[in-house]
C-alpha cells in the first residue's frame, strides 16, 4: 500500500551567499529567508526548516543577533534543523584535505556555541562533484550521512539511483542519498514531483521531497504549506510528513535495509568550472600552505620561545580561505564584482598569516647566537617532512659574490640572482642555495661576501641542460621538451615534442554537458629559446612562444642535484571562449593516471575526459612513469600516454547554458585575460606513482623552504632544530596547530600509499614520543596535553588513549 511508505518534505531554502550577487546582498536574502521560515512556523505547528552553512549563520550573529536568538528557540524545539556542519557548502574537489576538516571543525563547533547541536547529516546539494575521501571525513566530523544532487544521471548514470553506501578507501562509509531532479521547488512544479517521485517508493518505503524557493534563498512559501495541506489526505500518494534529513535518515537506519555500496567519486557536473579564474585557485592553494605554516612555526615557537600563539587571528584567516571556496567563489562561476570581494577575503588571510610566519620565525631564531662577520641567515622547513631543497631570497647587505657555509662550517654552493626591483639603492641581490632541513625545523647558514669557488656540475647548451642524474631538450618549434632522459635508469620519458595548444571553448563557464576538450584550434609557436641562468646551483632556459594574440613564457630550470625540472610558466592571455593546456607526450604507454584529491589519490581511465585534481597528476605502468606536480592548477586530462594540464579557459563570467550571449549592446567580460602564472615540476621516475613520492614532492613545491636575515645577538639555543617527525615515509603530517578550545596541540597526518603501518612520532621540544598504527589510507588526529597523547576526531573529541 503506497500509505505506508513516507514521502519526507524537506523545507530548505538554498542560499548561495555569492553567486549573481555579492555577499552583501546574500546576507540581506539570508534574513529575508530565515525571517520568513520563522514565519512559516508560526502560522503552521507542523512545518519543519532545514538550513547549512554555518558562515551565513555567523552574519546573523553579527547584524541580527536576535534573529539568531529566535531560530535558537526553534533549534530547541525540534522544529528548526541543522545540516551540513560545514562552514560553506563549499566546492568538494579544490579544497585541500585540511581545509574539509576545517571546514566540519569550524562549522561544527559553531553551532555547538551558538545554537547548541551538531550537525548528523553531510549537505552539500549544489556543489559539482564530490571526491572520494568525503566518507571519512564526514564520519570524523560527527556526520554519518550525506545529501547531494549532483551529477545527475545524464551526467553519470553509473551512481545508484538514490539511496547507497558511499565509502572511502580506508573502508569508512555514510549513507547517501541522491537528490532527484531539484533541492528547489515552488508552485505547480512542487506538486508536479510529488506525483511524479511518489513513484519511487515502490522501491524505497522512505524518499524525500526537497521544497521551497531557493539559490537567492526564500524558503517555504504559503502556497507550498497549502498545497501539502491538500496532498496530504490523497490515498494515491505516500503518507507526506513534515521532515527533516535528520530524520529520514533517523527512520532509514532503524529499518536496517540493504543499499549499493559505491567506491569512487561523485563526478561529473560543470567539468570546465576546476579550470576558470586562475586568481582565486592560486589564492587558495598559496593559503592553505601558508596556514599550515603559520599555524606550525607558531606552535614550534609558543613551545620553545613562549610566543603567543595567535589563535583568533589564524581562525579567522581559515574562515575567510573557508568562505571562499563556497563552491560558487572558487570554481569561478560568480559575477565579476564577487572576486573583488574574495580577494578582500584572501588579502585578510595573507596578511595574519604571514605575521604569523615572520613573528614566530623570528621567535625561533631569536634564541640562536648569531655573531660573527657573516650575514646569519635561518631557513625555516614550514613542513613536517625532512627537505633537502632550496632557499631563495633577497639579502640586503650583500655583494655580486657570496659564499654560503652551514652549520658545521661547510661550504654549500650559492648562486647570485638579479634582485626583484630594477632600482639598486645599495647592495642588494637574491640568492639560491641548498639546503637540508629537517621536518619542521630550522638550520642556520651564513652569507660572506667572498666568491663561491663552487664549480658547476651542471652542463648546458642552447636549448638544454643536463646533470648527474638528468637530461633534457627543448624544441625549435615548440619551446618545450622533446626530450626529457633519466640517466640512471636509462629511460626515455617523451615520445615527441611537447607543446601549448588552444582548445576552441564555446562551453559557458561550467561547461555543461562538455565532459572532453578535444578541439585544438593552434599551438604556441616558439620565438625564442635563451640561457638565462648558469651556475652552480641551476641553470634555466627561458622560451617565448605566442599564439594569436597572446604569449607564453617558461623558464626551464635543472638544479645541479635534482631528479625532476622546474619550469616557471607565465601567460599573458588575449583569447575568448579558448582553452589552453600544456601537453605532454610521454612514452609511458598502458598507463594508469593517478590524481591528488584530498587527503588521497584516486585512479581514473586515461580516456581523454577533463578532470579534477589538486597539485599532482601521475602517468606510470609497472616500468616507469611521469609525474606532473604544479602550485596552483586543478583541472587535467590524459589520454592515452598524454598527460595534458589545463592551465585556463576564456568564457565569459558568470554565463549559464541555456541562456544565450546575444545582448547586440552589451559588452561581456571574458575570464583570465591578462597575466598569470604558476610552477611546475615534471618527474619522470622508475615504476609506479607511488615511486614518485608525489604527495612529499607537492607539498614541498607549495610550502617552500623560508629564509629570513637575523639580526646579531647572543644565544644558547641549537643552530639546528626540529619541532616534530614521524619515521614512516608514507605517513605524513599534515597539520600542527593548537586546539580550537584550549592551548593543547593537535597533530594531524594521513597515510598515503595504501599500506597498513606502524609509525612513531616524535617531539624533542617536550621530550616526547609515541606510536601509533595507521590503517591504509587513513587520517588520525592526535592531541597533546603536557605528556599526554590522546587520538581525537577531527572536532578535537578524544577517542581513546595513546600515552
Amino acid at each position: 500500500m503506497i500509505r505506508d511508505k513516507t514521502m519526507h518534505l524537506i523545507g530548505s531554502a538554498h542560499l548561495d551567499p555569492v553567486w549573481l550577487w555579492r555577499w552583501q546582498e546574500g546576507y540581506e536574502a539570508a534574513r529575508a529567508t530565515f525571517e520568513s521560515a520563522l514565519d512559516r512556523m508560526d502560522e503552521n505547528p507542523d512545518f519543519i526548516f532545514t538550513s547549512s552553512q554555518a558562515a551565513v549563520y555567523k552574519w546573523i550573529a553579527q547584524g541580527d543577533p536576535a534573529l539568531l536568538e529566535r531560530i535558537k528557540k526553534r533549534v530547541e524545539e525540534g522544529r528548526w534543523h541543522i545540516v551540513g556542519g560545514w562552514w560553506m557548502q563549499t566546492d568538494c574537489n579544490i579544497p585541500s584535505g585540511e581545509s574539509f576538516v576545517r571546514q566540519g571543525l569550524l562549522g561544527q563547533l559553531f553551532f555547538m556555541e551558538n545554537l547548541g547541536v551538531m550537525a548528523k547529516v553531510g549537505y552539500n546539494v549544489d556543489s559539482f562533484g564530490h571526491n572520494l575521501m568525503l566518507p571519512q571525513i564526514l564520519k570524523k566530523c560527527g556526520m554519518d550521512s550525506y545529501v547531494f544532487m549532483r551529477p545527475g544521471p545524464h551526467e553519470n548514470p553509473d551512481i545508484p539511483e538514490m539511496l547507497f553506501w558511499w565509502k572511502s578507501p580506508d573502508g569508512s562509509r555514510i549513507l547517501t542519498f541522491k537528490i532527484p531532479e531539484t533541492y528547489t521547488a515552488w508552485g505547480d512544479s512542487f506538486e508536479e514531483l510529488i506525483r511524479k517521485n511518489a513513484g519511487f517508493t515502490n522501491k524505497y518505503p522512505h524518499i524525500m521531497q526537497f521544497y521551497g524557493v531557493g539559490n537567492h534563498g526564500g524558503g517555504p512559501t504559503k502556497d507550498n504549506l497549502e498545497r501539502i495541506s491538500k496532498l496530504q489526505n490523497n490515498e494515491y500518494l505516500p503518507n507526506l510528513q513534515y521532515s527533516s534529513p535528520n530524520i529520514f535518515f533517523d527512520a532509514l537506519k532503524s529499518r536496517n535495509d540493504d543499499y549499493p555500496v559505491w567506491n569512487d567519486d561523485l563526478q561529473h557536473h560543470a567539468s570546465g568550472c576546476y579550470a576558470v579564474h586562475s586568481e582565486i585557485k592560486k589564492n587558495n592553494r598559496k593559503l592553505e600552505s601558508k596556514l599550515a605554516a603559520a599555524e606550525l612555526l607558531s606552535v614550534y615557537a609558543n613551545i620553545n620561545s613562549g610566543f603567543t600563539y595567535p589563535k583568533a587571528d589564524l581562525t579567522r584567516a581559515w574562515e575567510g580561505v573557508l568562505f571562499n571556496q563556497f563552491h560558487d567563489i572558487m570554481a569561478g562561476t560568480s559575477i565579476i564584482e564577487a572576486y573583488d570581494d574574495a580577494a578582500h577575503l584572501h588579502g585578510m588571510a595573507f596578511q595574519f598569516a604571514e605575521e604569523a610566519i615572520t613573528f614566530s620565525a623570528g621567535a625561533i631564531s631569536s634564541g640562536l647566537n648569531t655573531l660573527g662577520d657573516a650575514e646569519p641567515i635561518v631557513v625555516f622547513n614550514p613542513t613536517a617532512i625532512e627537505r633537502d631543497g632550496y632557499c631563495e631570497f633577497e639579502l640586503h647587505n650583500s655583494s655580486k659574490h657570496m659564499r654560503i657555509v652551514d652549520d658545521s662550517g661547510n661550504s654549500v654552493p650559492c648562486q647570485v640572482l638579479s634582485p626583484s626591483a630594477a632600482a639598486k639603492p645599495g647592495r642588494r641581490a637574491k640568492l639560491i642555495f641548498p639546503a637540508s632541513i629537517p621536518s619542521a625545523g630550522y638550520r642556520m647558514y651564513r652569507a660572506f661576501k667572498e666568491e663561491d669557488n663552487t664549480v658547476s656540475s651542471l652542463s648546458y647548451g642552447s636549448q638544454s641542460i643536463e646533470n648527474e642524474y638528468l637530461a633534457f631538450s627543448l624544441d625549435d618549434d615548440t619551446g618545450m621538451p622533446y626530450s626529457i632522459y633519466d640517466k640512471q635508469s636509462n629511460l626515455e620519458f617523451i615520445k615527441q615534442a611537447c607543446y601549448a595548444k588552444a582548445v576552441a571553448d564555446d562551453s559557458d563557464t561550467w561547461s555543461h554537458n562538455v565532459f572532453k576538450f578535444n578541439n585544438v584550434i593552434g599551438k604556441f609557436e616558439a620565438e625564442s629559446i635563451q640561457l638565462i641562468e648558469e651556475g652552480p646551483v641551476r641553470a634555466a632556459l627561458r622560451t617565448t612562444s605566442r599564439y594569436n594574440n597572446s604569449t607564453l613564457v617558461q623558464e626551464y630550470r635543472l638544479y645541479a642535484d635534482a631528479d625532476y625540472i622546474e619550469c616557471y610558466c607565465e601567460v599573458d592571455w588575449h583569447e575568448e571562449h579558448t582553452m589552453l593546456k600544456l601537453v605532454f607526450n610521454t612514452t609511458v604507454d598502458d598507463g594508469a593516471a593517478a590524481y591528488e584529491i584530498p587527503y588521497g589519490h584516486i585512479i581514473r581511465p586515461a580516456n581523454g575526459e577533463e578532470e579534477p585534481g589538486l597539485s599532482w597528476i601521475d602517468l606510470s605502468n609497472e616500468q616507469k612513469g611521469l609525474c606532473i606536480i604544479n602550485d596552483a592548477k586543478y583541472s587535467y586530462d590524459v589520454n592515452k600516454n598524454t598527460i595534458n594540464v589545463t592551465v585556463l579557459r576564456s568564457p565569459v563570467y558568470a554565463h549559464h547554458d541555456p541562456d544565450k550571449l546575444d545582448e547586440p549592446h552589451r559588452r561581456y567580460i571574458y575570464m583570465d585575460q591578462g597575466v598569470s602564472s604558476f610552477i611546475y615540476r615534471i618527474v619522470p621516475h622508475s615504476g609506479g606513482w607511488r615511486e614518485a613520492y608525489p604527495h612529499k614532492r607537492a607539498i614541498s613545491l607549495n610550502s617552500p623552504l623560508i629564509g629570513i636575515n637575523v639580526p646579531r645577538h647572543t644565544g644558547t639555543a641549537p643552530s639546528c632544530g626540529s619541532f616534530i617527525s614521524t619515521d614512516a615515509d608514507n605517513v605524513i603530517i599534515s597539520a600542527v596547530k593548537q586546539a580550537e578550545s584550549n592551548e593543547n596541540i593537535i597533530v594531524r597526518c594521513f597515510e598515503t600509499n595504501g599500506a597498513q603501518s606502524d609509525c612513531s612520532f616524535s617531539i624533542p621540544s617536550l621530550n616526547l614520543s609515541w606510536k601509533t598504527s595507521i590503517n591504509p589510507y587513513e587520517i588520525k588526529t592526535f592531541m597533546i596535553d603536557q605528556n599526554r597523547v590522546y587520538e581525537t576526531d577531527m572536532l578535537e573529541r578524544i577517542i581513546s588513549d595513546v600515552l
